[in-house]
């Protein structure tokens, strides 16, 4: 048997292999295999000018993986001006948190946990690097995280399935990432030549008021090794919360830009506080986005972490369906970005943007949302016709000849009789 390429997502084992479609392949997966060969004396590398963003390798040695953008990244020679510039290298994963070798159906989750995950929170309102190939075409104004991504109730959605009291999702290190193992899920796919998208650690803080809460965290974005905390090495996860940034030390907060309903303050309301001390009530409710942050920031303020640097316990685990189907690509991100956020008014960065949730916001609701321009852009023509066609007949009647019939007194007003 030899290992072929189908895509940059997909390779099989098979005794042969012809390129183009396979029939056998299921309806929704039947994609052109390139067949390219895969092993030790042929590696699976980029040609020089092509996607090596999910590969981290160029097939010429002579070269390197550029980042071009958060989606994109091409082998060549350098990196061309304007371009991140980040150089790209392929991972070596360690496992699969999908299918964990010590974890079997009702088995004691008190056992086999591991320690020394150094945790921080963010929120800083860009888009998560799961996503980013999934956004076509590119478009950095789009790239955007969307509010599904806040802290979320298993039992407002679904329920739980390990007894964990909160769904997140967050940013982890190389280190975590080859823990974690390919991308699955349907949740993305790493952009630093990695894997782990869509894939999950649970997790307990005994550094908190809780301490005997478990969290699911799953894996939507890269803490790259030239961040603080993630280099090379590190073991390290950081949980995305609304109001949880911390200024000082974020590198890519976009706060406050069309899109991003949190202003740039919002996000960073408790980035610098105990979050068992966060005041959550300082981000608006007013749309259905604000109100799963404020519902997100509060969730994870009852957890009640004594400090925003805590080191966690954590073991892999398979992630929960229903939180799955919360968070994959199309449910929040689409390839036009957020799904449930309206850039319609996108001036505002005080958090009033119109964000929109199919359950509660009907086209009959939204089309009521722009009533008043259109009412105007209708109503007022029309008043200016009316107003000219009145002021021609009382014209007209103001200068009337006068009538020599014996009824034209009676067309003077009563006043004057």
């Amino acid at each position: 048997m030899t290992c072929y390429k189908k895509n940059n997502f997909w390779s099989g084992c098979r005794p042969s292999c012809t390129p183009g479609i396979h029939a056998f392949d299921p309806p929704e997966h039947r994609t052109p295999w390139s067949c390219e060969r895969i092993d030790s004396s042929h590696p699976d590398c980029a040609e020089d000018h092509t996607d090596c963003i999910h590969l981290g390798c160029c097939k010429n040695k002579s070269h390197k993986c550029f980042m071009k953008d958060p989606g994109e990244a091409f082998c060549g020679p350098s990196s061309p001006k304007g371009w991140l510039g980040h150089v790209i290298r392929p991972h070596h994963l360690l496992g699969d948190a999908s299918h964990p070798d010590d974890l079997v159906h009702g088995q004691d989750l008190s056992k086999h946990w591991h320690g020394d995950l150094h945790s921080t929170h963010y929120w800083d309102c860009s888009g998560q690097g799961c996503d980013a190939d999934h956004l076509q075409p590119w478009d950095k104004s789009k790239y955007i995280s969307p509010p599904e991504y806040a802290p979320m109730d298993p039992e407002k959605n679904g329920g739980n399935m390990y007894g964990e009291k909160i769904w997140m999702t967050g940013a982890t290190s190389d280190a975590v990432s080859d823990i974690l193992g390919p991308d699955a899920n349907g949740c993305g796919s790493d952009n630093g030549g990695g894997g782990g998208c869509g894939q999950c650690l649970l997790v307990k803080n005994y550094q908190s008021n809780n301490k005997d809460w478990t969290a699911v965290i799953m894996r939507k974005n890269r803490c790259p090794p030239w961040s603080t905390g993630c280099e090379g090495g590190k073991f390290h996860m950081d949980f995305a919360v609304p109001g949880f940034d911390n200024l000082k030390y974020s590198t890519a907060n976009i706060c406050g830009k069309p899109g991003t309903t949190l202003s740039r303050d919002q996000s960073s309301i408790c980035g610098g506080v105990s979050p068992k001390d966060c005041n959550c009530a300082q981000i608006p409710t007013h749309t259905a986005g604000l109100r799963k942050m404020r519902e997100g920031c509060e969730l994870f303020k009852k957890w009640g972490w004594w400090s925003g640097t805590p080191t966690l316990d954590w073991r892999p685990i398979p992630c929960p369906p229903a939180f799955v189907e919360r968070v994959k690509l199309g449910a929040a991100f689409g390839p036009k970005g957020p799904v449930t956020v309206s850039f319609f008014d996108a001036g505002n960065n005080t958090g009033a943007l119109r964000s929109s949730v199919a359950s509660t916001h009907g086209p009959l609701t939204q089309g009521l949302q722009h009533w008043p321009r259109t009412a105007a852009a209708v109503l007022l023509p029309m008043l200016l016709v009316l107003g000219l066609v009145r002021g021609v007949v009382d014209l007209r009647r103001r200068y009337r000849p006068p009538d020599d019939s014996d009824d034209a007194e009676d067309l003077l007003p009563a006043a004057h009789e």
